[in-house]
C-alpha cells in the first residue's frame, strides 16, 4: 500500500494493512477527542515519511500504532497524538518493553534525526506515551516529546529500547511546566 494523499476520519479510526506500507501523505484521525491510527506491514517494511495525527482538540490524544517486521520513520515525518487534556499513545515497532500482547514486535526500528513523535498534554493533564521497540536493533535519532500540560500535569513516558540500541535523539522532552518530570526509559539487552 502506498499513501501519497489524504486519509481522514475525524474522531474515528484508520486502519491500513498490507505486506508492505509506505505512508508519505497525511493520515488524520483527530478531532474533539483523539482517534486511532493503525499502519501495519505484516511481514514486511512500514515506511512512514508523512504526517500521522490523532490529536484531541478538546479531550486527550488518541492512539497511533506503526507496526511491521521493519519500521522506518524518516525524513520530516510527523507523528502526533497530543491532546488538550492529556497525551495519547504512540507505538513504533511494539509496546512497552516489548511485552505488550496487543501488538507484534518489529525486528528492527529506525527513527531518523528529522522525524518527530509527540504525545503532549497541550493544556492540562499528563503527557502521553511514546514507545520505540524492536527485538533486534533500534536506532532512535529524532525528536521525542511527552510533555505535561502548560497549566498542570506531569510529564509522560518515552521509551527507546530494543535488543541492540543506538539512542542519540535530536531532542527529548518529558518535562512539565507545572508538574513532575516524566521518564525516558532506555532498555537494551
Amino acid at each position: 500500500v502506498l499513501n501519497s494523499g489524504w486519509l481522514q476520519a475525524e474522531d474515528g479510526r484508520i486502519d491500513v494493512h498490507a505486506a508492505a506500507v509506505r505512508q508519505q501523505g497525511q493520515v488524520h484521525a483527530g478531532g474533539a477527542r483523539g482517534g486511532e491510527v493503525l499502519l501495519q506491514a505484516g511481514s514486511g517494511r512500514l515506511t512512514q515519511l508523512g504526517e500521522v495525527s490523532a490529536r484531541g482538540t478538546q479531550g486527550s490524544g488518541g492512539q497511533i500504532q506503526l507496526l511491521g517486521r521493519e519500521v522506518v520513520v524518516d525524513g520530516q515525518a510527523q507523528i502526533d497524538a497530543s491532546g488538550a487534556t492529556g497525551g495519547g499513545e504512540i507505538l513504533v515497532g511494539g509496546g512497552l518493553q516489548g511485552k505488550d500482547a496487543r501488538v507484534p514486535n518489529a525486528r528492527a526500528v529506525f527513527f531518523g534525526s528529522e522525524a518527530t513523535a509527540r504525545a503532549d498534554a497541550l493544556q492540562q493533564g499528563q503527557g502521553g506515551t511514546v514507545v520505540l521497540w524492536s527485538d533486534e536493533a533500534t536506532r532512535a535519532y529524532g525528536h521525542f516529546s511527552a510533555r505535561g500540560g502548560a497549566h498542570g500535569g506531569a510529564g509522560g513516558l518515552v521509551e527507546t529500547s530494543g535488543g541492540w540500541l543506538d539512542a542519540r535523539p535530536a531532542s527529548m522532552r518529558v518535562d512539565a511546566a507545572r508538574g513532575a518530570a516524566g521518564t525516558w526509559r532506555i532498555d537494551p539487552y
